[in-house]
């Protein structure tokens, strides 16, 4: 194959940039939480140990899904994880914002941790099925 050619590779750029922009929403909602943690405890109220609650229940649940995350891609397909995991975590993400109180906050910042683990771990198998 010649240097420049789109042969085989084509919608590979396409690939890279929704799986890039997939996980740069969480590492955007991870920072977003920590530097409106002072905010969120003024609107929704609660103390120092419900704001490390918000920012730790979504680690938290990320880890005690990950080893179960191979298996699913193989039976369900990693494409569809993928797609069932960012369709979710923009639903659950919602969620947070219409959050009237720090238990509903930390409720959907553990629904929001199940379809984050769905699609990043997705993402990886993805991207990695096309380049091998």
């Amino acid at each position: 194959m010649m240097p420049g050619s789109n042969g085989g590779h084509r919608g590979y750029g396409l690939l890279l940039t929704v799986l890039c922009a997939g996980i740069f929403m969480v590492y955007l909602d991870g920072t977003v939480v920590n530097v409106a943690l002072p905010q969120i405890q003024a609107d929704l109220g609660g103390g120092i140990t419900e704001l490390q609650w918000v920012v730790d229940i979504y680690a938290l649940a990320f880890a005690a899904l990950l080893l179960t995350s191979g298996v699913l891609g193989d039976i369900v397909g990693r494409r569809r994880l993928f797609l069932f995991g960012l369709a979710g975590f923009t639903a659950a993400s919602a969620f947070c914002a219409l959050a009237s109180s720090i238990e509903t906050l930390l409720i959907a910042r553990a629904v929001q941790s199940l379809p984050f683990w769905l699609y990043t771990i997705a993402a990886g198998a993805v991207g990695y099925q096309r380049v091998r």
